[in-house]
C-alpha cells in the first residue's frame, strides 16, 4: 500500500492547482492527488519519498506555502518508535528530562510517553524514527539497542461509510444509507437534529466513526493480536543430542549438538 499524507491550505487565497503548486514547494513526486476544497491527499511511491516530503526543510517550504499538515494515524504511526525492556531507573526520570536528553542525544525531536515497561517515542518525521530504529537510543547513562525498538503500527479497520459497519468498503454496501450520528435512515449528520448520538455497531452513545466504540475496539485488538502472532518466531528449543554411528564393527563415532551424554552402546 503506498503511503499516503493529507495537507490542508490555511491561507487567504487557494490557487487554482492545489497538487502542482504543493509539489512546487517540495519537488517531491507523487503518485495520486485527491482534492477536496482546501484539503489535499498526496498517494506516494514509497517510503522513501514520504520521509523526503516530511523531512524539516520541505515541511518549513510547505508551511511558508500556506499548507498545514494534516496528522492521520498511518503518519502517527510512522513516527512513533516503541522501545521495550527499558531500565526502571530511566522509566522513573520525568518525563520532561527524558523528552530534552533523547532528544539532545539522539539528534531528534521528541516527545515521549512513559508505560510500565517501555517508552514511546514520538518523532517528528519517519526519518527520524528510522534512525532510532538502526541506532538504538541513548539516554543519560542508558542505551536501548535497536532490537529492543520498533516501529509503532497501524492498523486499518475497513469501515463502510454508508450503512457504517465494519467489514466492507462503501462502494460494495447495498444497504439504505444512513445517519452516522443517530443511525437513522433519510438524512446526513449535517442535518441531524437527534441531540444524542446511537452506534449502529454498539448501540452506544457516540456516532458511528467513534474511536471509542467498543466494537472497533474489539476489531482493532484482533488486528494487533493477528500481527504478533505473525511476527512472532518460532521458541528456539535446545536441540537434542545426535549421534551417528560407522559401519565399523563394534565400533561407533557420535557427535553432540549442545550437551554431551554417555555414547550409545556399540553393536552386537
Amino acid at each position: 500500500m503506498n503511503p499516503q499524507v493529507k495537507f490542508k491550505f490555511v491561507g487567504e487565497n487557494p490557487p487554482d492547482d492545489l497538487p502542482t503548486f504543493l509539489f512546487s514547494l517540495s519537488n517531491v513526486p507523487y503518485v495520486r492527488a485527491f482534492v477536496a476544497a482546501r484539503n489535499i491527499k498526496l498517494q506516494l511511491a514509497s517510503e522513501a519519498h514520504l520521509s523526503e516530503l516530511l523531512n524539516p526543510q520541505n515541511i518549513a517550504k510547505i508551511n511558508a506555502g500556506g499548507f498545514d499538515l494534516i496528522e492521520s494515524p498511518e503518519l502517527r504511526a510512522s513516527c512513533t518508535v516503541i522501545c521495550k525492556y527499558v531500565d526502571r531507573s530511566l522509566l522513573a526520570k520525568p518525563s520532561e528530562s527524558l523528552h530534552s536528553e533523547i532528544s539532545d542525544k539522539n539528534g531528534v525531536k521528541a516527545s515521549i510517553t512513559k508505560t510500565k515497561f517501555s517508552l514511546k517515542i514520538r518523532c517528528a518525521t519517519p526519518q527520524e524514527a528510522n534512525k532510532l530504529l538502526t541506532n538504538g537510543v541513548k539516554a543519560f547513562s542508558i542505551f536501548i539497542p535497536s532490537h529492543y525498538c520498533e516501529l509503532d503500527q497501524w492498523f486499518n479497520i475497513i469501515q463502510c461509510h454508508k450503512c457504517y459497519k465494519y467489514g466492507h468498503e462503501t462502494k460494495t454496501c447495498t444497504a439504505p444509507q444512513i445517519c452516522s450520528k443517530c443511525s437513522e435512515e433519510g438524512h446526513f449528520y449535517t442535518h441531524c437534529s437527534k441531540s444524542t448520538s446511537t452506534c449502529p455497531n454498539c448501540q452506544g452513545p457516540h456516532t458511528a466513526i467513534s474511536g471509542e466504540c467498543p466494537s472497533r475496539k474489539h476489531l482493532l485488538k484482533n488486528a494487533r493480536l493477528n500481527h504478533g502472532l505473525a511476527h512472532t518466531h518460532p521458541t528456539n528449543t535446545p536441540a537434542q543430542p545426535t549421534y551417528t554411528t560407522t559401519n565399523t564393527p563394534h565400533t561407533s563415532a557420535y557427535s553432540y549438538a549442545t550437551a554431551a551424554r554417555p555414547p550409545p552402546p556399540p553393536h552386537p
